[in-house]
């Protein structure tokens, strides 16, 4: 630096993470195989919903995508499989309202830039502490307050547990079953 700069700086950089404040965390205890009847309760509670449901696989999000389609939800996946211009035009139709619900992989994911997103739903929780952050990082944003929502298996407590210490968070539990009201709990 001193052969080539003239008077450098070094900025050094926080590498620790910061939560945003605004952001509410909800767990909801949830069987893996009621996921698509619990996310489709949550859709049909918040009926404006402008929010992001993160699901693991390409193959699993576009099949939610197609079923919830099916049954009449407005309703979009975001995943590696799709092309650039297909990538395009459903960021297009997410960030002019036309879909209120945006399904996508964590991949897929690190474009989004929308600052009115309310609700962040995810239908497992991610392996890596930095991607729940990113995840979480979607609503919230500019100021403004946001939820996440996690369905998670009453079995995977202990890493929801070390998720939220590593936050210093604290959030809300309930078991959801079959014939529970989730809308009760919201």
């Amino acid at each position: 630096t001193k052969k080539y700069m003239t008077d450098p700086v070094e900025v050094k950089v926080n590498s620790k993470r910061v939560i945003n404040e605004n952001i509410e965390h909800k767990f909801k205890l949830v069987r893996r195989h009621d996921k698509p009847m619990a996310l489709k309760r949550l859709i049909d509670f918040y009926p404006d919903m402008y929010g992001v449901v993160f699901c693991r696989t390409k193959i699993e999000t576009q099949k939610l995508a197609e079923s919830l389609m099916k049954d009449g939800y407005a309703v979009e996946a975001l995943h590696g499989d799709l092309s650039q211009s297909q990538r395009d035009a459903v960021m297009s139709k997410f960030r002019a309202g036309s879909i209120r619900v945006l399904l996508a992989t964590d991949v897929a994911a690190r474009g989004i830039h929308v600052d009115d997103v309310k609700l962040v739903i995810q239908l497992d929780l991610p392996e890596e502490y930095k991607t729940y952050l990113h995840r979480a990082g979607r609503t919230g944003r500019a100021g403004r307050s946001g939820t996440v929502i996690s369905l998670v298996p009453s079995g995977r407590t202990r890493k929801v547990e070390g998720l939220l210490q590593r936050a210093d968070r604290e959030a809300t539990y309930n078991q959801v079953t079959p014939g529970h009201e989730l809308i009760e709990e919201l």
